[in-house]
């Protein structure tokens, strides 16, 4: 199913839970075996719907929803709730971008889970990444409650596809890259759902687990053990995920795999080689 099919079945059959009827995620699948994903700071969980349609059919899918979050434990507390509601046996962690971030502080909290996968992330200590993210979200975050709404909306469309691609050309990159029933899925995607980011309320949340998180990184050292469970995904171009070669001296056993040209929204674009690279990795786990 491409476009407007797709999504009428996907969100009949993927309604959103809730925890405390105030923390929302979605789920499709019956394994045991969790497919956990933590998006990136720009998408919700209806943002994962590729990966929930990939992965539901093997494992239960899970992709959470930063709204309404107040810090790192708090997301902690809800995201083992899930797992309890769920009735989740064992784990398989994905985490993109700043979900990517809150994987590794989950890790050193709970342990290695069966598989874990970091896609387009990095580290606190890469001075790339502080210089390219972390620095210029402390600067602008205090300023964005008093933006009005429709330029909010405005500067967001247009800064957030600058820092995701730099010059490249998205239309074009779909078109060398994508099948067509994901672009399809992504227009019909950009036509029903609102960027998460343009919710005030959900900005302040994924500052507050951000900052929460780089206190947690910078107050523990790296995770080593295990690290022959853990596949990295990386873009050779992506502006906001250099993290200076720090993931692989942190994980020296893990399988990377670094794709060119397509940027923060390799996954997006890049969906069929993104999603065989995992089944395959995870089939030798």
């Amino acid at each position: 199913m491409i476009g407007n099919q797709f999504f009428d079945t996907f969100l009949q059959n993927h309604p959103r839970k809730y925890i405390r009827n105030k923390f929302s995620y979605i789920v499709g699948g019956t394994s045991k075996t969790a497919f956990l994903i933590f998006p990136g700071s720009g998408e919700n969980d209806y943002s994962c719907y590729n990966l929930i349609d990939h992965f539901e059919k093997k494992y239960k899918a899970i992709a959470v929803n930063y709204l309404n979050l107040t810090s790192l434990n708090e997301f902690f507390e809800v995201v083992q709730t899930i797992l309890k509601k769920e009735k989740i046996d064992s784990v398989i962690l994905y985490g993109l971008s700043l979900g990517g971030f809150l994987a590794q502080s989950y890790i050193r909290k709970y342990g290695m889970t069966k598989a874990l996968i970091l896609s387009h992330t990095g580290t606190i200590r890469s001075p790339s990444i502080r210089k390219s993210v972390i620095r210029p979200l402390k600067i602008i975050a205090p300023f964005v409650r008093y933006i009005p709404p429709k330029l909010f909306k405005f500067i967001l469309k247009r800064v957030m596809l600058r820092a995701q691609l730099r010059k490249e050309n998205i239309n074009d990159l779909y078109a060398q890259f994508a099948p067509l029933y994901i672009i399809k899925r992504s227009k019909e995607y950009g036509k029903r759902f609102e960027n998460p980011l343009s919710d005030k309320a959900f900005i302040q949340s994924v500052t507050f687990l951000g900052l929460s998180m780089e206190k947690e990184e910078l107050s523990h050292e790296a995770l080593y053990d295990d690290s022959d469970r853990i596949l990295i995904f990386k873009t050779d171009n992506d502006p906001l995920a250099q993290d200076d070669g720090l993931l692989n001296e942190y994980y020296p056993h893990a399988t990377e795999h670094v794709f060119t040209i397509t940027g923060h929204l390799t996954p997006f674009i890049q969906t069929d080689t993104y999603m065989k690279t995992i089944d395959e990795f995870l089939e030798k786990k």
